[in-house]
């Protein structure tokens, strides 16, 4: 078996651990469609997530925590 050093993850982890569930599910929505322009994601979003009522501001801080995961991943 093969081991991967990945010593920021349990900063990443504990940083999603105090992010509640639905803003969660918004961020893995935003990265499911990551190929897409922002404003297309957002489409998809108020459509395929209408029940939950995300607001615009709410994806610019999904927009905005995946940016700082990303930099809390990288290895210095």
């Amino acid at each position: 078996m093969h081991e991967i050093d990945m010593p920021k993850l349990e900063d990443c982890l504990l940083d999603m651990n105090e992010k509640n569930a639905r803003f969660l599910e918004l961020v893995s929505t935003v990265l499911y469609f990551e190929t897409l322009e922002k404003e297309e994601v957002a489409e998809k979003i108020f459509t395929l997530k209408s029940k939950q009522r995300y607001s615009i501001e709410e994806i610019d801080e999904a927009y905005q925590y995946i940016d700082s995961l990303k930099g809390k991943a990288k290895l210095s």
